[in-house]
């Protein structure tokens, strides 16, 4: 996984990056993480913070 919509610059490339190493450590194929990743950069780019950062009100609005 690229993280194709972040940069290698921004602080939260990294902490994305490692989460899919983790994910692919783990098995899972990349029809289980392509989606996990597109809703975490999602997310991020809308609240502007990690996913487990945010408020209920931050999920109702993006979705």
């Amino acid at each position: 996984m690229a993280f194709s919509r972040l940069t290698s610059t921004t602080p939260y490339f990294g902490h994305a990056q490692g989460w899919c190493i983790q994910q692919q450590s783990r098995q899972l194929s990349d029809d289980n993480i392509g989606p996990r990743e597109r809703y975490i950069v999602r997310y991020h780019e809308f609240a502007g913070d990690y996913p487990w950062n945010g408020a209920p009100a931050h999920l109702q609005q993006l979705l």
